[in-house]
């Protein structure tokens, strides 16, 4: 039997067999962590010094992400009177969570030198680097370039 707006109609007995999975449905163990979303936009030091990162988790997710959103730069710091090796900065970082199919923005206190460079630098580039994991302790690494401003 079929039913639709068109209305129902009956048809012929048909007969399927499905594979056997020991009494249950055959499925195969996710352990692959949540892929956040991390939103495409210019970040902006707020005159108190934090940062605002918006970051998504998966609808999949049922029951929600949480972890760790830090931000990233290189700067060039003199190790010796003569070299200038761009070493990384790590800037600030923050924990969250949230739910499924949910966003959620992260404000994130950069450290003083952080603050520093931003400001005499006026435009970085920086990485945000998402660690998060879902409910059942799957975790993964989502990194995105985007550029932050004084």
């Amino acid at each position: 039997m079929a039913t639709s707006a068109g209305g129902t109609t009956n048809g012929a007995d048909r007969t399927f067999t499905t594979a056997s999975s020991g009494g249950g449905l055959a499925t195969t163990p996710d352990h692959t962590g949540p892929r956040m979303k991390i939103a495409d936009r210019l970040l902006v030091l707020s005159s108190r010094g934090r940062v605002r990162v918006s970051v998504g988790c998966p609808l999949a997710e049922t029951l929600g992400c949480r972890g760790t959103v830090a931000l990233q730069a290189f700067a060039s710091v003199s190790a010796s009177r003569r070299s200038k090796a761009p070493q990384r900065l790590n800037m600030g970082h923050r924990a969250f969570a949230t739910g499924g199919g949910q966003s959620r923005s992260i404000s994130i206190l950069l450290s003083r030198r952080g603050r520093s460079f931003v400001r005499h630098s006026h435009v970085v580039n920086v990485r945000v680097i998402v660690v998060a994991s879902d409910a059942d302790g799957n975790e993964r690494t989502t990194v995105k370039r985007l550029r932050l401003r004084a």
